[in-house]
């Protein structure tokens, strides 16, 4: 993103920080102008995408939703994570994908945001003599509560042409077909609530079909597209386990819908106390990776939740954690940061411990909420939280001073002490493993 390292910037930042205290309104671009820490051409230079990952998904739920549905890369709705660290980022119980009969293969050819500020992903999907478009995004629409919609518009390439959209959903529940049409409902038969409500958007004389493979593939009515006249479905799918009453009542809207969804975002603020103006792609990016951090995050047992992520990582990491607070007080989140840190503190046991999604066994989380505390004292430049905060640290450092004597008695199942050699050029690690008697130095960075 330029040549100036972490170091620089954070001078940056505490400049900004000083020129707040002062009174004055300057913005954080600005301050890094001043200090050179941006470099002029920044208009030039690329985002880097060399190291992205092959798969991907984006979450279209609202700020601390805890309804974080994901839309994949083919434009599919993915629900029910497995929530175990050692599964992959595909694995969920129930996957929607949308296609068109026939025998010929999708090939996605784009898929996008509306803006770095409005999670509306659209998925342009190309047939031989047709494209299909999925538009996916949330709305809490009046009294409806979250619901997840899916506009799938049909264009002929050429002449117009008959098209049957299809919904394969790979799930383990049981699924039926309800009613239909024009209003389209498949129930899960174990809670008797609509898994989807879906509807042609023009009268259709033909009729819907669920038909029982590897999950379940629901065909909806077909009907004629031409350039003139798209083809085009809302599919819906209720959140909250509302009624089929509920949410039919906008199946002939979805523009509507999309709209209301798209001035939620324009109005929403990405930045907090801090005034950021950052240019061209990468003030972008720095706006998806705002909006990213409230999607993560979320409100448990009455507590705000900084969360690394919807899936693997959906819970209160301490390592983890401490980068995100750093970045939301960075962001000018500041009650937001404050709230996260006693979020963390609150997982600390009787025993001065700090237990979050880490377990028992990571120690080194009680050293970082400690760490994390001072460090946002020293973002906040004042030093009350740190005060209220004592007795909590104080039982902290002597669970840590128990660790360290029950070690030193040789007395630990895992004893391990690790130092650094700075003298070493290869950067070596010195391990003693007293459990075993064992000496050794290798570990080469």
């Amino acid at each position: 993103m330029g040549s100036f390292g972490r170091r620089g910037f954070l001078g940056g930042l505490l400049a900004s920080g000083a020129a707040v205290a002062a009174g004055r309104k300057e913005t954080l671009e600005h301050t890094a102008r001043n200090a050179n820490l941006v470099p002029e051409n920044i208009s030039d230079t690329a985002v880097d995408f060399r190291y992205a990952p092959r798969l991907s998904q984006t979450t279209i739920c609202f700020p601390d939703d805890p309804k974080k549905s994901l839309v994949g890369q083919a434009g599919e709705l993915r629900y029910g994570f497995a929530k175990n660290l050692l599964v992959g980022m595909e694995d969920f119980g129930t996957v929607c994908a949308f296609s068109l009969a026939g025998m010929q293969d999708d090939r996605v050819v784009r898929q996008w945001l509306e803006a770095p500020n409005i999670p509306i992903v659209h998925t342009l999907i190309e047939r031989p003599t047709a494209t299909l478009e999925l538009t996916a995004f949330a709305t809490r629409h009046a009294d409806e509560g979250r619901v997840d919609n899916v506009l799938m518009t049909i264009l002929p390439k050429q002449d117009a042409i008959a098209a049957s959209p299809r919904v394969h959903v790979r799930t383990c529940l049981p699924f039926k077909l309800s009613s239909g049409p024009p209003t389209i409902v498949v129930l899960d038969t174990n809670t008797n609530a609509p898994f989807l409500v879906a509807a042609k958007l023009s009268p259709s004389l033909d009729f819907a079909t669920l038909w029982d493979e590897a999950g379940y593939t629901l065909y909806l009515p077909h009907g004629e597209t031409s350039r003139s006249e798209p083809l085009r479905y809302l599919i819906r799918f209720p959140q909250d386990g509302q009624s089929v009453e509920v949410v039919q009542g906008m199946l002939q809207h979805p523009d509507a819908l999309a709209e209301e969804a798209r001035q939620f975002w324009k109005q929403w603020r990405p930045f907090g106390s801090a005034a950021w103006n950052y240019p061209g792609k990468h003030g972008e990016f720095l706006i998806s990776c705002a909006r990213n951090i409230q999607q993560a995050r979320e409100v448990k047992e009455g507590r705000l939740v900084f969360q690394v992520g919807p899936t693997v990582y959906r819970n209160l990491w301490i390592v983890d954690g401490n980068f995100l607070l750093e970045a939301a007080r960075y962001l000018g989140y500041d009650k937001e940061a404050d709230d996260g840190l006693l979020s963390e503190w609150a997982k600390q046991e009787p025993s001065g411990q700090v237990v979050a999604a880490g377990g028992g066994e990571h120690w080194k989380d009680t050293a970082i909420a400690m760490f994390t505390l001072v460090r946002q004292c020293e973002l906040k430049q004042g030093w009350p939280f740190f005060k209220d905060m004592e007795p909590n640290v104080l039982r902290a450092v002597n669970f840590l001073m128990q660790l360290r004597d029950k070690s030193r008695a040789g007395d630990s199942t895992m004893d391990v002490t690790v130092c650094w050699l700075p003298d070493l050029p290869t950067a070596e690690l010195a391990v003693c493993a007293r459990s075993s008697r064992i000496q050794c130095g290798l570990l080469r960075d």
